[in-house]
């Protein structure tokens, strides 16, 4: 079997979860979709990279074999909920909370006419429900379609007549679409505007959650890539919208709970976590009772085919064809890959699934008639990958007040040359360089170590990185540091 007959997976989960196979080629880390099943398990929590979408994706699609109702939300769908009800205004934080439970309320309801949408027309179920359900059904889709206006004015002073729109929708460039023309007075004046959100709230909360208790059906809306919102926002109020939309998804869950074990899912990064709990007061509670965390490092294990991500690339490479499928993880990986491939890949990684996959894919496009990956290859791609590793970092650590002293960092240690540092000698090297001292240096390398971009050499000369020992010790002016291998070709060290 050659390399490009092997389906490695894709860095995108999202786009992976689209190919024909993927539920063969999804692998199952320690029961992951199991525990998600489990109905107060909302959270999915894991570094950037570690496989949060693509177990949220591998959920849906289970779902929709199980006659489910699930959807995958990302940032931009809550972003066009936003401009529709605050333009380019930010939410107020007193409003948060309410605004977040008002879309999940929304999506839940969309899901159902979605679900309902794709019945065939006369099925029994279909026909019963919109029997039974036909007055709710209409009321939900006319709060869904933003149609329903208030009419706030109007006012006559003449009897001239021309034509004027009698109903008043919104199209789908966000302009106003005028039907069915009736003769009014010409200066007859109809204002009218769009409810507030919270105008409707209290009746498509009754409706959703009616509805949900009468298809009899299991709802799970997931919420994805919130981080983005990073972007286009103040650092504080970022931080607000994410702490209450975890706290509106558990007020709502609540409610969801007796529902068929319906709920709303979040899926967030671990650091984005990290950063909201000194400022949250319960946000721990919900962390430790409603999340799973998707951890894929494992420091000791008896041979790579043990290695859960291993496993994970070889499953995908036994079900790529017919070739492997009666072969063991451990054949599968003497065949095609020579003994010290894995801890070379892993060193050059985060310890994450996106890391490996990437690599391996390099190794795709610029050997793919291989039948066996070889430390030689891996090392023609690694100056590639290297550069890749860097951007994703660089993605990574956006939400961060430190990212422009990283990236500061990062260069005076590749103008340096020398992957291994004390805080003396980089200090020392960037006053010659600069003739300037670098404050609050140490802070920056403590958030770089942290982020694992930077490992701690200990006193028995191993090598400590946060995402393999989950260690987060103070450093100090005598710490040794000493630079993350999926770097240093990247920064010519």
């Amino acid at each position: 079997m050659e390399i490009r007959e092997m389906n490695f997976g894709k860095s995108d989960g999202f786009k992976e979860s689209s190919e024909p196979n993927f539920t063969e080629l999804f692998y199952e880390k320690d029961g992951l979709y199991s525990e998600l099943r489990v109905q107060d398990k909302y959270i999915i929590l894991g570094r950037k990279g570690a496989g949060k979408t693509i177990l949220a994706s591998y959920y849906c699609q289970k779902s929709g074999e199980n006659k489910e109702v699930s959807k995958q939300l990302f940032a931009n769908d809550f972003i066009q909920k936003k401009l529709l009800n605050f333009a380019e205004s930010e939410i107020n934080k007193e409003e948060n909370s309410l605004f977040w439970e008002y879309t999940f309320l929304l999506d839940i309801g969309n899901s159902i006419l979605d679900y309902l949408a794709g019945l065939k027309f006369y099925s029994l179920k279909r026909v019963i429900f919109l029997a039974r359900n036909k007055q709710q059904v209409v009321r939900l889709r006319e709060i869904i379609n933003n149609e329903f206006y208030k009419i706030q004015q109007i006012t006559s002073d003449t009897f001239q007549q021309s034509e004027l729109a009698s109903s008043i929708g919104v199209n789908g460039k966000g302009g106003l679409d005028f039907s069915n023309k009736n003769l009014v007075s010409e200066k007859d004046s109809i204002v009218k505007r769009r409810s507030k959100y919270y105008e409707t709230f209290p009746e498509l909360k009754k409706l959703v959650l009616d509805l949900v208790e009468k298809l009899k059906v299991r709802v799970t809306i997931f919420y994805d890539d919130m981080d983005q919102f990073e972007e286009s926002m103040e650092l504080s109020s970022f931080k607000s919208l994410m702490k209450n939309m975890i706290y509106s998804a558990d007020k709502l869950n609540k409610d969801l709970y007796h529902l068929h074990k319906s709920k709303i899912c979040l899926v967030i990064r671990e650091d984005i976590i990290d950063m909201l709990q000194p400022e949250a007061n319960n946000l721990n509670k919900q962390i430790a009772d409603c999340s799973i965390r998707i951890d894929w490092f494992l420091s000791v294990y008896d041979s790579p085919h043990m290695h859960p991500l291993m496993k994970m690339i070889l499953h995908k490479i036994k079900n790529s064809g017919e070739s492997f499928k009666d072969s063991t993880l451990n054949n599968i990986y003497q065949e095609i890959f020579e003994p010290s491939v894995f801890k070379f890949l892993l060193d050059r990684s985060f310890g994450r699934p996106r890391d490996i996959v990437r690599f391996l894919n390099f190794y795709k496009e610029s050997f793919p008639r291989d039948s066996r990956i070889t430390i030689s290859n891996l090392q023609r791609v690694e100056q590639g990958y290297s550069k890749w590793f860097y951007d994703e970092l660089l993605n990574e650590i956006a939400i961060s007040n430190n990212k422009s002293d990283i990236k500061e960092i990062l260069t005076y240690i590749s103008k340096r040359g020398y992957g291994s540092f004390t805080y003396q000698k980089l200090f020392d090297y960037i006053v010659k360089d600069t003739g300037q001292q670098k404050e609050g240096l140490l802070e920056v390398l403590s958030v770089m170590r942290d982020y694992g971009i930077i490992g701690v050499i200990n006193s028995q000369k191993k090598v400590d990185f946060t995402y393999r020992m989950g260690l987060s010790t103070r450093v100090n002016q005598t710490t040794k540091f000493i630079l993350h291998n999926g770097l240093k070709k990247y920064l010519n060290i």
